[in-house]
């Protein structure tokens, strides 16, 4: 099952902290910028398990893991970024 993060309403809450109808603190904004990352994650978790698992066969060293799992962190954060700039 796959996780979708409300775009829409994260959009409608930058406009109102820009409009200074509420704080920067507010706990909605605040929870929505948190969990983005953890959705991308989320939505990627099956490849995060066939990394390890080829890891755990030992079909893939462990710097070539290292090296797949860093690549798959950077890709979540940079799409956990750009959701984060719309």
């Amino acid at each position: 099952m796959k996780k979708y993060f409300n775009v829409s309403r994260y959009k409608n809450l930058l406009k109102l902290q820009e409009d200074g109808e509420i704080s920067f603190l507010n706990m909605e904004l605040l929870s929505l910028k948190a969990s983005v990352a953890q959705q991308t994650h989320y939505n990627r978790r099956e490849d995060y398990f066939i990394l390890i698992g080829k890891y755990l066969q030992r079909i893939i060293t462990p710097n070539e893991f290292k090296a797949r799992f860093l690549q798959m962190a950077r890709e979540d954060s940079s799409e956990s970024g750009k959701i984060r700039k719309c």
